[in-house]
């Protein structure tokens, strides 16, 4: 609109000016609105909204863990408080089955040459190469 303000016929450019202008005038009186507390959403907006958005995330993760690739070839459980997991077992004949298996610590320890830690590969080199070396008689 603003090309049209300088547009060929002079009655035209006047018109589209004076719109501008008085947009410009209606955008300066909205301004100090914005700031207003009534205008925000309500409490009851706001959890109206986030339950919105939470049913469309589920449904979202849902077709996500549907058409994922990771569901042929894994099994899916479900932590049950911290005390115990739920599996669904499918079978090969089509039945399932649900298991509930209560949980517990499962440590495992390895031990490691003292020398691999501080970087493995490069520093295991290193020492390889250190050891092969022949010293030089002072």
């Amino acid at each position: 609109m603003e090309t049209q303000r300088t547009s060929r016929p002079k009655h035209v450019g006047a018109l589209v000016g004076r719109v501008l202008n008085r947009q410009d005038d209606y955008l300066k009186g909205i301004r100090p609105s914005d700031d207003l507390v009534e205008f925000y959403p309500s409490t009851e907006q706001r959890r109206a909204a986030a339950l919105k958005d939470q049913e469309r995330n589920r449904e979202i993760q849902k077709m996500a863990r549907e058409q994922s690739m990771f569901a042929v070839i894994a099994s899916t459980e479900t932590l049950l408080y911290g005390r115990m997991a739920f599996t669904t077992v499918h079978r090969e004949d089509g039945k399932t089955s649900s298991r509930v298996a209560p949980l517990r610590e499962i440590s495992v320890t390895t031990e490691l040459p003292r020398l691999m830690v501080v970087e493995p590969a490069r520093f295991q080199q290193m020492i390889s190469s250190f050891r092969v070396e022949k010293r030089v008689p002072q």
